[in-house]
């Protein structure tokens, strides 16, 4: 496959599928850009807790 031709990629999926599909593009030689689509959720951080005094 050439990739002279692609200036932006979107992969879906950040598994290891994903990654190994934007390491085998720029292995191949490509410049352009790419973005990787993930579905997930990320928890809000959770507040500091604290301890009351004894």
């Amino acid at each position: 496959m050439s990739t002279a031709a692609l200036k932006r990629v979107v992969v879906v999926g950040n598994g290891i599928a994903g990654l190994t599909t934007t390491d085998t593009l720029r292995e191949a030689g490509f410049d352009g850009t790419t973005a990787v689509a993930m579905d997930y959720r990320v928890p809000a951080p959770a507040a500091p807790q604290t301890r009351a005094a004894a």
